[in-house]
């Protein structure tokens, strides 16, 4: 099973610290499009923290990638760090392949006498309990 590696681990803690700063500049400047409410610093502070702790995980390129998203495709709706999320989701699986080949993924089906042989042997197994059950039918 493939294990889902966050950006935030793969850099030092003082790069973190950066990676944070940058989120919370990033914000700032997407929240200074739209329309602001005043409010009390410190509510302001939880609010750009919410926004570095939500987006820490991921690059820097797909952050911007995901604001600049939101900018061209909704211009009129101020987001907030859980749409930025998803829109970094939303992109990840049209960008990424699958780590297994298609081809890989096709179950083996029986062959079309073997299903038969199912059949028959699941119909003896129904007929022996006693209850009464439709039986299959053999196409």
């Amino acid at each position: 099973m493939r294990q889902i590696v966050k950006y935030k681990d793969t850099i030092s803690k003082s790069d973190l610290e950066k990676h944070r700063v940058w989120i919370a500049v990033q914000s700032e400047a997407l929240m200074a499009r739209y329309y602001q409410v005043q409010v009390d610093p410190v509510v302001k502070k939880e609010i750009v923290r919410g926004w570095m702790d939500t987006l820490q995980d991921y690059s820097q390129d797909e952050i911007y990638d995901a604001i600049k998203s939101h900018i061209h495709n909704k211009p009129n709706l101020r987001p907030h760090e859980g749409m930025i999320r998803q829109a970094i989701i939303d992109n990840r699986k049209i960008n990424t392949s699958p780590s297994v080949p298609l081809s890989e993924l096709k179950k083996d089906i029986p062959s079309l006498e073997r299903r038969k042989e199912l059949v028959k042997q699941a119909n003896q197994i129904l007929k022996g309990t006693g209850l009464k059950f439709k039986s299959f039918r053999n196409k």
